[in-house]
């Protein structure tokens, strides 16, 4: 398998993988993605920021994150907690998801561990990530990848009524 920026050929495909992540977080009630986010406007922004990621299997996108060495502004306050570290050199992950047929095969491991090689090219000390507290794989994986529950985050600028959720860092 290999990891390469996304571009715009890739957009029906990426959006057949988020297809399969509503559907599967609407059968096991996780609110999140259900009100129209992610979107193709959403990765057309991360595909011309170059931080949207591709996870092909021969020419077959499996999987896709968004890996950004910017600081997030919904990261700024946390609850509850706080973060590992107190300065803003770190990557984000977000948006990460995997086709349906090739759930528990560690692509999503995967892409998390190509966002360690690209913090390290970007000289950030750590990676944060947030998910649905009832997202329980992701939750489950970030703990088994060595993530620490550092608190709960409020997300900015996002379309769902529930905006809370659980944030990790991991020290790299």
């Amino acid at each position: 398998m290999k990891i390469r920026l996304a571009t715009n050929e890739d957009l029906n495909g990426i959006l057949e993988i988020v297809q399969d992540a509503i559907n599967l977080l609407k059968q096991n009630n996780v609110n999140q993605w259900q009100n129209g986010y992610p979107n193709r406007d959403v990765f057309i922004k991360d595909i011309e920021n170059q931080t949207l990621y591709v996870l092909c299997d021969n020419s077959i996108i499996v999987g896709f994150c968004n890996i950004s060495p910017l600081p997030d502004p919904s990261y700024k306050v946390i609850y509850e907690g706080s973060w590992l570290t107190d300065v803003e050199e770190y990557v984000v992950i977000h948006r990460l998801a995997v086709r349906k047929e090739n759930y528990h095969c560690n692509c999503a491991r995967t892409l998390i561990e190509f966002a360690y090689k690209i913090a390290k090219e970007n000289h950030k000390i750590s990676i944060r990530v947030d998910t649905h507290h009832d997202n329980i794989p992701m939750n489950r994986l970030l703990q088994k990848m060595g993530f620490i529950k550092c608190g709960i985050i409020h997300l900015i600028g996002y379309s769902d009524a529930e905006k809370a959720r659980v944030a990790y860092e991991k020290i790299i």
